[in-house]
């Protein structure tokens, strides 16, 4: 069983991550992540023209280049990362419910026989998916 605020951190991460994976898959509506992919995207590539031009001399102005360029790669690094950490919460928070509609489930013998039955638990009372 996990720590209350541990449970509220991961249902959190999970809310976030749908809000981000619904923002990416509208095609209408608001979308402030697209917005801001959309307009780091572009930054980029104007970057990646300029930087052709630019002297080797002025180290300045090449940095500055490569930082809008990296910041984009950066954005989407994160928009991956939130959504692992979500598909990662799912399974967390999946994992859970199962446990404790499972342990419910036990605690009468029927209910038990019933688990046994459906290859939830083994006799001995653990859980099925830990057998090896």
């Amino acid at each position: 069983m996990t720590e209350p605020l541990e449970a509220i951190a991961v249902a959190q991460m999970f809310a976030i991550s749908m809000e981000l994976e619904t923002q990416l898959a509208a095609t209408n509506g608001l979308r402030p992540v697209m917005a801001m992919l959309q307009l780091a995207k572009i930054e980029a590539a104007a970057a990646l023209v300029a930087l052709v031009n630019i002297p080797p001399t002025e180290g300045e102005r090449i940095r500055e280049k490569q930082y809008e360029v990296r910041r984009f790669e950066q954005l989407c690094d994160w928009i991956k990362q939130v959504i692992q950490k979500g598909l990662e919460a799912d399974k967390l928070l999946t994992e859970k419910e199962r446990e404790e509609l499972l342990d419910i489930l036990v605690e009468t013998e029927e209910g038990e026989e019933d688990a046994v039955e459906m290859g939830l638990v083994t006799r001995e009372g653990t859980y099925a998916p830990e057998q090896s």
